[in-house]
């Protein structure tokens, strides 16, 4: 769940750093605030204890972010965000987008 709410965030900004207009325009749609159980009280350590926790209304795009999309918005605004922390775990061994040269590319198959 934890997951689920800041790709939320993430999604919106990604968009919004690349759309041309305003973003409650074109293939957008709002997700109402709202208050949501996070978290499990039997799963990872990270995870614990279920909290409820209150999002504030968002945009979000009608249609999956594809690997490619998202390399795209890498490419304009990096893989950390203004306060330097990272947005993007390209590290991790599911990662499926990594630099060549001095640009983010989704790897072959799947863009």
């Amino acid at each position: 769940m934890k997951i689920v709410a800041a790709l939320g965030g993430l999604l919106f900004a990604c968009f919004a750093a690349l759309a041309d207009d305003s973003p409650a325009t074109g293939d957008m749609v709002i997700v109402p605030g709202g208050s949501f159980a996070m978290g499990s009280n039997d799963g990872q350590n990270d995870e614990r204890p279920v909290h409820q926790v209150y999002v504030a209304q968002f945009h979000i795009d009608r249609l999956p972010v594809t690997n490619a999309r998202f390399a795209e918005f890498l490419n304009v605004a990096g893989p950390a965000n203004g306060k330097g922390e990272r947005i993007f775990d390209d590290d991790d061994a599911d990662a499926r987008i990594h630099r060549q040269g001095a640009r983010w590319v989704a790897d072959k198959g799947f863009e």
